[in-house]
C-alpha cells in the first residue's frame, strides 16, 4: 500500500461520530492516505473534487446518510467506479442494508451475513469475532 514512505492508496472516511473517526483515522494512518468528512454533503464535495481510491462511509448520518451518497456516487459516471465500503452498527446491517442487496446493481448478496453462513464460506459471530 506504501512504497518507501509515500501512501499510495486515498480514502476518504465519512462518520459524523469524532471518536468513530479519530480510532479509524489512527488505525489506517499507516496503510494509506485518510481524509476525513463529517457528513454525507461534505463527503459528496470532495469525492467531486478530488476523487479517492475508495470510500469508507457510514451508513447512518444526519442530513445526507451513507446510502444517499452511495447512490448520487453511483448515479454519476466518473465516480460510479469507486469502491464503496459501508459502515454500521448492528441493527442497521441487516434492516438497513436489505435494500441495497435488493437490487443486484447496487450490492452483490453475496457480501450479506446471512448469505456467507448460508453458502457455508463463513461464520459471522459479533460476540467472538470471525469464525471459519
Amino acid at each position: 500500500m506504501s512504497t518507501g514512505g509515500h501512501k499510495t492508496v486515498k480514502l476518504l472516511l465519512a462518520d459524523d461520530n469524532p471518536l468513530v473517526r479519530e480510532l479509524i483515522v489512527k488505525g489506517l494512518e499507516p496503510f494509506c492516505a485518510v481524509e476525513t468528512s463529517t457528513d454525507g454533503a461534505d463527503a459528496l464535495l470532495k469525492v467531486v473534487d478530488a476523487p479517492p481510491d475508495v470510500i469508507l462511509c457510514d451508513y447512518k448520518m444526519p442530513g445526507l446518510d451513507g446510502r444517499q451518497l452511495f447512490e448520487k456516487l453511483r448515479a454519476r459516471e466518473s465516480t460510479r467506479h469507486i469502491p464503496f465500503l459501508f459502515m454500521a452498527s448492528r441493527p442497521d446491517i441487516e434492516e438497513r442494508l436489505k435494500i441495497l442487496c435488493a437490487s443486484p446493481k447496487k450490492l452483490s448478496t453475496a457480501c450479506t451475513w446471512k448469505n456467507c453462513r448460508r453458502k457455508g464460506r463463513a461464520r459471522a459471530s459479533f460476540k467472538d469475532g470471525w469464525k471459519r
